[in-house]
């Protein structure tokens, strides 16, 4: 097993994860930097469920990871929202983007 070593950046990637997305996704990095406060006031469920399903086919190729990461994110705390059971599903706003972007 042979390993790249970047002399600069070591083990990581060569170039910097996006730090947003394009205005047209910016409700979805508004979203994510809302989690925090939707975990801490209990309303994950209430707010996730409001998200129509949508397609990710506009996401430019070097998007797409950000987007998924943040959809990752805000399924993870709908099934495991604090104080709540856990859920064996998601609504249709989050899993149509995680399927396409998977």
């Amino acid at each position: 097993m042979t390993f790249v070593i970047n002399p600069e950046r070591g083990f990581l990637p060569s170039k910097d994860p996006l730090q947003s997305l394009s205005k047209e996704w910016g409700w979805l990095d508004n979203l994510g930097k809302e989690l925090p406060d939707l975990v801490r006031c209990k309303k994950v469920r209430l707010e996730l469920n409001k998200i129509l399903p949508i397609s990710t086919q506009s996401l430019e190729s070097e998007q797409v990871n950000r987007a998924r990461m943040i959809f990752s994110f805000l399924a993870s705390a709908y099934v495991w929202e604090p104080n709540q059971p856990p859920v064996n599903h998601i609504p249709k706003g989050l899993a149509i983007p995680l399927y396409e972007l998977s």
